[in-house]
């Protein structure tokens, strides 16, 4: 009894130390339990700005577009990049709407595994094991995706300057491992920078898609190259894969439009880092999924009306598909630099984005029921 009374003595002065935010306990011995039920084990450091934020640039829809579009090219060209992409939102729409209801109703860092563990049943321990590893497997391919990317965007940059530079795959993959590194370092030693580091890159991202926008709008006329056809951005749909059936090839080409912009899940897996989890993570995610939608569909407008030659673009010897395309869109190899440049920033804090949320997950090994 004598405990239980220092304890419940003490507890006021840890409540006046540590403001709870809505969804929190303080139990008698001084620990918050959030919303989800776990011991409050880190800082809050994010707020609503601040997580939408991070959301939006861990996406990097119109970057990650824009990077894979040589690929998307083949189901069903221009036409086929653009309807792909509106329709793989739109049943994303439905994903992140069910994502949101769950973690506004049990917000968690664990996300996946943790809200299958609760809705599964008696099936609970084998469904939200799969869950867990299945997730956590998405967000370390997407990390390795992401260096990947930035390796091929270095390399390309190089190559503007040096037309006598032979390409090797290797040369991407040392600058692969060298960004995971620098991500990893980020993360490491800037957590608590992290909020206003995830709103810079969300400024670079914004004005990085709104200059390549304007850009991409004005230069073929400037350069006199003129723009591509109604036709050729909205009509010419072309099936260059082989398959004989268009419906199977528009289904495929739409994954390309879910890696761009198919994480609604992201801002989930911080849930024990922003205060009022319960409303501001559906908020951040509608507005992750809104963003990226309508920045990602602009971008892919504008870059595919400045598209001169698209064979040059999809036989284009760098790695990088969006270097021959803003080379051909300025006329210029520093037009091209610059663009990629724009390009290259947001796309290495989609890197630290994805590295910090798989660590979220591997919160399985400790909190899976």
């Amino acid at each position: 009894m004598a405990d239980l009374d220092e304890k419940s003595l003490a507890s006021p002065q840890v409540e006046h130390a540590i403001p709870l935010v809505p969804g929190e306990v303080l139990r008698l011995d001084g620990t918050i339990v959030n919303a989800s039920g776990h011991a409050q084990e880190v800082e809050r450091n994010f707020n609503l700005w601040s997580i939408i934020s991070m959301g939006i640039v861990t996406t990097g829809s119109w970057c990650v577009a824009g990077g894979t579009i040589t690929v998307a090219f083949y189901n069903g060209g221009p036409p086929g990049v653009l309807y792909e992409f509106i329709v793989v939102t739109f049943f994303y729409g439905f994903v992140a709407a069910s994502i949101a209801e769950l973690a506004s109703a049990i917000p968690s860092s664990a996300g996946v595994y943790h809200w299958a563990s609760v809705t599964a049943g008696e099936y609970s321990r084998v469904v939200s094991f799969f869950a867990g590893w299945w997730n956590l497997a998405a967000f370390l391919f997407g990390a390795a995706s992401s260096a990947a990317i930035q390796g091929q965007i270095i390399v390309s940059m190089w190559s503007l300057y040096h037309p006598a530079y032979s390409f090797q795959r290797w040369h991407v993959f040392i600058v692969h491992i060298t960004q995971t590194w620098v991500c990893a370092a980020i993360i490491l030693y800037g957590n608590r920078v992290m909020p206003l580091l995830s709103r810079a890159a969300l400024y670079f991202l914004l004005a990085g898609v709104f200059i390549s926008i304007v850009v991409c709008a004005t230069m073929p006329h400037t350069t006199e190259k003129g723009y591509a056809s109604n036709a050729f951005v909205w009509k010419d749909y072309v099936n260059s894969t082989g398959w004989s059936s268009n419906g199977f090839v528009f289904l495929a080409g739409m994954l390309n439009g879910a890696f761009a912009n198919g994480t609604p899940d992201v801002i989930s897996h911080l849930a024990e880092e922003v205060p009022d989890p319960t409303r501001n993570l559906p908020k951040a995610i509608a507005a992750q999924l809104f963003g990226g939608f309508v920045t990602t569909f602009l971008y892919l407008i504008a870059i595919l009306y400045s598209i001169n030659d698209l064979e040059a673009v999809s036989n284009a010897t760098v790695p990088f598909p969006l270097t021959e395309i803003y080379r051909q869109t300025t006329g210029s190899p520093g037009g091209s630099l610059g663009l990629l440049f724009l390009v290259f920033v947001p796309v290495m804090f989609t890197g630290v984005g994805t590295l910090m949320t798989g660590g979220m997950c591997s919160e399985l090994q400790s909190e899976s029921p």
